[in-house]
C-alpha cells in the first residue's frame, strides 16, 4: 500500500516522552509500519500556544535536535526529504521520507529571517497558527478571532519565495481568506475535515473547500474522534462520511490524509499507524474506487510535494 500522510506529531512526543521513533507505544513507529512502500510522512514540530518569542524557537531547536538524532540513528529505514530528488532516493532505498513541518508560526517570534533558517533547517511546510493567537494571526479557537497580521501577509509571501508550503489548519476563517487572496502557490490544510459532515470551528466549511480546490492545494483528513463526528460515531464510518463529502464537492484531486497520530485521541479502529490499511479495505468494500483511495492515501500529495520540492529560482537570492 502506497502512503502518504501529511501530519503527525510523533517527533515532538519522542522528544518530550523521551521514546525512540523506530519503536514504541505511540500511534506511529517507524517498525509497524512495514505495510507501507512507497511510505512519505510529514513530521511536525508542534509549538504550544505557551511559547512565545525566543522560548518558541528553543522549543523547537531542542525538538528539533531530538528528531534529528533519531533519524540518524535509524538512518537505514528511514531519510529526512528536502527535495524531489530525496524522495526518490528514499523510495529506492526502501526508506520512509521524512518531510518536517513545524506546527504553529510563533516559532519565527516574530522575525521574518526565521523562515528562511527553518528551510535551511529542512522544514518544508509551517502552520501559520495553532488555536490562539501569535504574531502571524488568530487561530480558530479565539473568540471573534482576526484573520492574518501584516505581519502574517510578509510571512506568506517569504514562505512561498523560499518554497516553504503555507498550511492553514488551526486559523480562523478569516485568516484562510487572507492566505487565499495572497497566495500565489497552492495551499493546504494538512489536517482539517469538513465542517458540513460534522460542525467544528476546526474544519472547513464548503467555500473554504473549494477555495482549496481552486488554488490546487490539499485537504487532508484529520482522524481524531472529535474531529469526525460526536461521541460514539468517530469510527471508519465517520472519517468515509468527510471522504464521500469532499469528493461530493469536487475534490478528488485535493483530497489526502492528515491522520494528527500522537497530536489526539484517536477511536480505537485509528489507533495506530499499522490500521490504515484495515481503513483503506474498509473504504473500497464502500465503494471507494480504487483509483480514488490511491488519490487520498498517496497520490494527491505526491503530486503536491513533488512540484513543492523542486528548486526555486529565486531561493538563493
Amino acid at each position: 500500500m502506497r502512503l502518504f500522510d501529511l501530519h503527525c506529531d510523533t517527533a515532538g512526543e519522542c522528544w518530550k516522552q523521551n521514546k525512540d521513533l523506530f519503536e514504541n507505544d505511540l500511534h506511529l513507529s517507524l517498525k509497524r509500519s512495514g505495510a507501507y512502500a512507497p511510505w512519505r510522512q510529514v513530521f511536525a514540530i508542534f509549538i504550544p500556544d505557551t511559547c512565545r518569542g525566543e522560548a518558541a524557537w528553543d522549543y523547537f531547536r531542542q525538538a528539533y535536535a531530538y528528531f534529528s538524532d533519531q533519524l540518524e540513528k535509524h538512518s537505514d529505514v528511514v531519510s529526512l526529504c528536502c527535495t524531489a530528488g530525496d524522495m526518490a532516493r528514499a523510495e529506492r532505498e526502501g526508506k520512509c521520507a521524512a518531510i518536517l513541518a513545524v506546527e504553529g508560526g510563533a516559532v519565527l517570534g516574530g522575525a521574518l529571517s526565521r523562515i528562511r533558517e527553518l528551510y535551511d533547517l529542512g522544514v518544508r511546510l509551517m502552520t501559520l497558527t495553532w488555536n490562539g493567537e501569535n504574531e502571524l494571526g488568530c487561530g480558530c479557537g479565539k473568540r471573534f478571532a482576526g484573520g492574518l497580521t501584516q505581519f502574517g501577509r510578509e510571512a506568506v509571501r517569504e514562505m512561498e519565495r523560499v518554497g516553504m508550503a503555507v498550511d492553514v489548519s488551526h486559523l480562523s476563517r478569516r485568516g484562510f481568506y487572507h492566505v487565499a487572496q495572497i497566495a500565489e502557490r497552492p495551499f493546504l490544510a494538512s489536517h482539517s475535515n469538513c465542517d458540513a459532515v460534522y460542525r467544528h470551528p476546526r474544519s472547513l466549511t464548503d467555500r473554504q473547500i473549494s477555495c482549496v480546490v481552486s488554488h490546487g492545494g490539499l485537504i487532508g483528513v484529520n482522524l481524531y474522534k472529535s474531529f469526525l463526528g460526536k461521541p460514539g460515531d468517530a469510527g471508519f464510518a465517520a472519517a468515509y462520511r468527510h471522504i464521500a463529502h469532499l469528493l461530493e464537492r469536487g475534490a478528488e484531486t485535493a483530497m489526502a490524509l492528515g491522520s494528527d497520530f500522537d497530536g489526539c485521541e484517536m477511536d480505537p479502529a485509528f489507533a495506530g499507524i499499522e490500521k490504515l490499511q484495515t481503513f483503506q479495505a474498509y473504504l473500497l468494500e464502500r465503494g471507494l474506487p480504487v483509483e480514488q483511495a490511491d488519490a487520498l492515501f498517496y497520490k494527491n500529495a505526491e503530486k503536491f510535494f513533488q512540484n513543492l520540492l523542486q528548486p526555486q529560482t529565486d531561493m538563493l537570492k
